[in-house]
Protein backbone atom coordinates (compact mmCIF):
# COMPACT_ATOMS: atom_id res chain seq x y z
CA UNK A 1 0.00 0.00 0.00
CA UNK A 2 0.13 3.64 -0.42
CA UNK A 3 3.53 5.00 -0.31
CA UNK A 4 4.68 2.85 2.54
CA UNK A 5 8.57 1.56 2.22
CA UNK A 6 9.55 -1.82 3.12
CA UNK A 7 12.26 -2.88 4.80
CA UNK A 8 14.69 -5.00 2.58
CA UNK A 9 15.50 -8.81 3.51
CA UNK A 10 17.49 -9.32 5.60
CA UNK A 11 21.05 -11.28 4.33
CA UNK A 12 21.43 -14.80 5.14
CA UNK A 13 23.43 -14.65 8.41
CA UNK A 14 26.22 -17.82 9.52
CA UNK A 15 26.24 -18.33 13.58
CA UNK A 16 29.19 -20.58 14.95
CA UNK A 17 28.63 -22.16 18.26
CA UNK A 18 31.69 -24.44 19.93
CA UNK A 19 30.73 -26.87 22.67
CA UNK A 20 33.23 -29.30 24.68
CA UNK A 21 30.49 -31.28 25.17
CA UNK A 22 26.82 -32.43 25.51
CA UNK A 23 25.83 -29.90 28.07
CA UNK A 24 24.55 -27.15 25.39
CA UNK A 25 23.12 -24.08 27.12
CA UNK A 26 19.50 -22.69 25.51
CA UNK A 27 21.66 -18.55 25.65
CA UNK A 28 22.99 -16.94 22.66
CA UNK A 29 25.84 -16.21 24.64
CA UNK A 30 28.87 -18.04 22.97
CA UNK A 31 27.59 -17.59 19.06
CA UNK A 32 29.72 -15.57 16.81
CA UNK A 33 27.79 -13.97 14.27
CA UNK A 34 30.20 -14.78 10.97
CA UNK A 35 28.63 -12.16 8.76
CA UNK A 36 25.92 -11.41 6.38
CA UNK A 37 25.75 -11.94 2.62
CA UNK A 38 26.40 -8.42 0.27
CA UNK A 39 23.13 -7.19 -0.79
CA UNK A 40 22.17 -8.32 -3.88
CA UNK A 41 22.08 -4.67 -5.59
CA UNK A 42 25.86 -4.72 -4.55
CA UNK A 43 26.69 -8.02 -6.41
CA UNK A 44 24.36 -7.44 -9.74
CA UNK A 45 25.80 -4.22 -11.25
CA UNK A 46 23.18 -2.03 -13.27
CA UNK A 47 22.60 -3.02 -16.96
CA UNK A 48 22.35 -0.76 -19.48
CA UNK A 49 19.75 -1.65 -22.33
CA UNK A 50 21.88 -0.11 -25.29
CA UNK A 51 24.14 -3.20 -24.69
CA UNK A 52 21.36 -6.06 -25.13
CA UNK A 53 20.97 -7.15 -28.16
CA UNK A 54 18.78 -10.52 -29.49
CA UNK A 55 20.64 -13.37 -31.49
CA UNK A 56 19.07 -15.54 -32.64
CA UNK A 57 20.90 -19.13 -32.77
CA UNK A 58 20.21 -22.22 -33.77
CA UNK A 59 19.77 -24.88 -30.24
CA UNK A 60 21.72 -27.30 -31.80
CA UNK A 61 24.76 -25.13 -31.04
CA UNK A 62 24.67 -26.27 -27.58
CA UNK A 63 24.89 -29.89 -27.40
CA UNK A 64 27.28 -31.54 -24.67
CA UNK A 65 29.92 -33.93 -25.23
CA UNK A 66 28.98 -37.26 -25.19
CA UNK A 67 30.45 -37.64 -21.65
CA UNK A 68 28.08 -35.05 -20.17
CA UNK A 69 25.07 -35.93 -22.31
CA UNK A 70 21.84 -36.01 -20.45
CA UNK A 71 24.07 -34.12 -17.36
CA UNK A 72 21.98 -30.98 -17.79
CA UNK A 73 18.28 -32.35 -17.68
CA UNK A 74 19.21 -34.45 -14.58
CA UNK A 75 20.38 -31.07 -12.78
CA UNK A 76 17.60 -29.08 -13.80
CA UNK A 77 15.51 -32.14 -12.41
CA UNK A 78 17.13 -32.22 -9.31
CA UNK A 79 17.30 -28.85 -8.67
CA UNK A 80 13.60 -28.65 -9.29
CA UNK A 81 12.96 -31.84 -6.92
CA UNK A 82 14.41 -29.57 -4.29
CA UNK A 83 12.81 -26.55 -4.39
CA UNK A 84 10.03 -27.45 -2.46
CA UNK A 85 12.40 -28.06 0.56
CA UNK A 86 14.50 -25.09 -0.17
CA UNK A 87 11.43 -22.93 0.20
CA UNK A 88 10.37 -24.84 3.26
CA UNK A 89 13.62 -23.87 5.03
CA UNK A 90 14.15 -20.85 4.10
CA UNK A 91 14.32 -18.13 7.05
CA UNK A 92 14.34 -20.75 9.13
CA UNK A 93 17.06 -21.19 11.82
CA UNK A 94 18.33 -25.12 11.61
CA UNK A 95 21.01 -25.90 14.38
CA UNK A 96 23.41 -28.34 13.31
CA UNK A 97 26.00 -30.17 15.30
CA UNK A 98 28.94 -32.39 13.76
CA UNK A 99 31.33 -34.48 15.63
CA UNK A 100 34.51 -33.62 16.75
CA UNK A 101 35.70 -36.66 14.35
CA UNK A 102 35.03 -34.71 11.43
CA UNK A 103 37.72 -31.96 12.37
CA UNK A 104 39.96 -35.23 12.42
CA UNK A 105 39.77 -35.49 8.63
CA UNK A 106 40.02 -32.01 6.43
CA UNK A 107 38.61 -33.50 2.84
CA UNK A 108 35.18 -34.25 5.09
CA UNK A 109 35.37 -30.96 7.07
CA UNK A 110 35.86 -28.64 3.86
CA UNK A 111 32.70 -30.33 2.33
CA UNK A 112 30.48 -29.89 5.02
CA UNK A 113 31.82 -26.50 5.42
CA UNK A 114 31.31 -26.03 1.94
CA UNK A 115 27.46 -27.56 2.63
CA UNK A 116 26.89 -25.00 5.62
CA UNK A 117 27.45 -21.89 2.96
CA UNK A 118 25.13 -23.39 0.45
CA UNK A 119 22.56 -23.65 3.68
CA UNK A 120 23.12 -19.84 4.36
CA UNK A 121 22.97 -19.05 0.36
CA UNK A 122 19.46 -20.51 0.51
CA UNK A 123 18.40 -18.19 2.81
CA UNK A 124 18.83 -20.48 5.80
CA UNK A 125 19.92 -19.64 9.43
CA UNK A 126 22.28 -22.22 10.39
CA UNK A 127 23.86 -22.47 13.99
CA UNK A 128 26.97 -24.61 13.87
CA UNK A 129 27.56 -26.58 17.60
CA UNK A 130 31.26 -28.43 16.64
CA UNK A 131 32.02 -31.42 19.50
CA UNK A 132 35.33 -31.23 20.00
CA UNK A 133 35.57 -33.86 22.56
CA UNK A 134 38.47 -35.90 21.01
CA UNK A 135 40.91 -32.30 20.57
CA UNK A 136 39.67 -31.45 24.27
CA UNK A 137 41.48 -34.94 25.59
CA UNK A 138 44.33 -35.13 23.17
CA UNK A 139 45.28 -31.43 24.63
CA UNK A 140 44.92 -32.63 28.58
CA UNK A 141 46.80 -35.52 27.62
CA UNK A 142 49.82 -33.25 25.88
CA UNK A 143 49.65 -31.18 29.36
CA UNK A 144 50.75 -34.38 31.05
CA UNK A 145 46.89 -34.96 32.77
CA UNK A 146 44.30 -37.76 31.83
CA UNK A 147 41.05 -36.73 31.20
CA UNK A 148 38.21 -37.63 34.26
CA UNK A 149 35.19 -38.48 32.54
CA UNK A 150 32.42 -39.88 35.48
CA UNK A 151 28.95 -41.55 34.76
CA UNK A 152 29.92 -40.46 30.95
CA UNK A 153 30.12 -36.43 31.84
CA UNK A 154 33.87 -34.64 31.73
CA UNK A 155 34.99 -33.58 35.45
CA UNK A 156 37.01 -30.20 34.58
CA UNK A 157 39.66 -28.81 37.16
CA UNK A 158 41.68 -25.51 35.58
CA UNK A 159 44.01 -27.52 33.61
CA UNK A 160 41.36 -29.22 31.44
CA UNK A 161 39.46 -25.53 31.72
CA UNK A 162 42.11 -24.38 30.10
CA UNK A 163 42.23 -26.93 27.67
CA UNK A 164 38.68 -26.92 26.54
CA UNK A 165 39.56 -22.50 26.36
CA UNK A 166 42.36 -22.98 23.86
CA UNK A 167 40.98 -26.13 21.72
CA UNK A 168 37.64 -24.08 21.11
CA UNK A 169 39.37 -20.88 19.92
CA UNK A 170 41.21 -23.05 17.41
CA UNK A 171 38.49 -24.71 16.43
CA UNK A 172 36.04 -21.74 16.25
CA UNK A 173 38.96 -19.85 14.16
CA UNK A 174 39.31 -22.78 11.51
CA UNK A 175 35.29 -23.38 11.47
CA UNK A 176 35.09 -19.36 10.49
CA UNK A 177 38.22 -19.42 7.76
CA UNK A 178 36.44 -22.05 6.00
CA UNK A 179 32.87 -20.26 6.38
CA UNK A 180 34.96 -17.09 5.25
CA UNK A 181 36.31 -18.25 1.70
Amino acid sequence: GGGRLRKAPRAPRVRFAAAASASAGGDEEGLADLGSLAPVGELLKPLDPQLVSVVEQDPSVFTLPATQAGGGDRFVELFRSCAPYIKMHQGRTIVLHISSLVLEHSSLFEETMVDLSILSLLGVRVVLVVGMHGQVDDAVRAAGAEPQIVGGRRVSDANTLRAVQQVSGEVRARVEAALAR
